[in-house]
């Protein structure tokens, strides 16, 4: 008996990606709140080194993590394309993601 399972690789695929993508977010939203505990630890008034180094470290991990975010996002939006054409509205809400995690890091 032939199983096609195509289609079943093709669901298996996005529910990877998009687990990916949720762990992406989350992460971001870790770091976040990461950041403002970092920023609640110091005195309003402090612009210590140390305050500023704290920083740094948790904003160059946003970035890292936005950026992952971005080229996930532009793999699904390729993918959208492919399958459904740049016309089509479920890849125009792929391009308005892409666009919009690319202005948050901006």
């Amino acid at each position: 008996m032939a199983v096609n399972i195509g289609p079943k690789i093709g669901i298996d695929g996005e529910a990877q990606f998009r687990k990916e993508l949720n762990n992406i977010i989350q992460q971001s939203k870790t770091l976040a709140s990461e950041m403002k505990a970092v920023t609640s630890a110091f005195d309003k008034n402090d612009n210590s080194q140390e305050k500023l180094a704290a920083q740094s470290a948790v904003l160059t991990k946003q970035i890292e993590t936005q950026e992952q975010r971005i080229e996930q996002l532009k793999k699904g939006l390729a993918a959208s394309a492919k399958e459904f054409g740049e016309a089509d509205t479920r890849t125009q809400k792929w391009k308005q993601a892409v666009n919009d995690a690319t202005s948050e890091l901006n």
